[in-house]
């Protein structure tokens, strides 16, 4: 499990943050993608992050649509978040307009398995 964050604060002492993600597996790998709603209204603006980081060759179809050029990156899915970081709680749930609802499926305890920023928090999927 890879945790990617665009534009969160860094602090443990920030205040609640709201905020989409996207759950995709590239090359054999699971990625949760994280950024605050503030700054990401739209999913696909978070998948274009990730590709342009990747160097991931994509065209946009419309505003909402993207053909991605990697026949090894599927995208699962997507929903909201709140990460609490003072009280140590990150909840996930809900569903993207464009990509769908995310696998929740064995979630949780990949999340917990794995090395991210929030791995010791208490974790909800809804």
């Amino acid at each position: 499990m890879n945790i990617v964050t665009y534009d969160l604060p860094v602090t443990n002492e920030a205040s609640e943050i709201q905020g989409k993600f996207v759950q995709i597996n590239w090359g054999g790998a699971e990625y949760l993608l994280f950024a605050p709603f503030a700054l990401y209204h739209y999913h696909v603006q978070i998948l274009s992050r990730f590709l342009d980081d990747q160097q991931i060759q994509y065209k946009w179809l419309n505003a909402e649509q993207l053909l991605i050029k990697d026949s090894c990156l599927h995208v699962v899915g997507g929903g909201r978040f709140l990460l609490e970081p003072a009280l140590q709680r990150l909840k996930l749930w809900g569903s993207s307009q464009a990509f769908g609802p995310f696998e929740a499926t064995g979630l949780h305890q990949r999340l917990s398995e794995s090395f991210h920023p929030w791995h010791h928090f208490e974790i909800t999927l809804a």
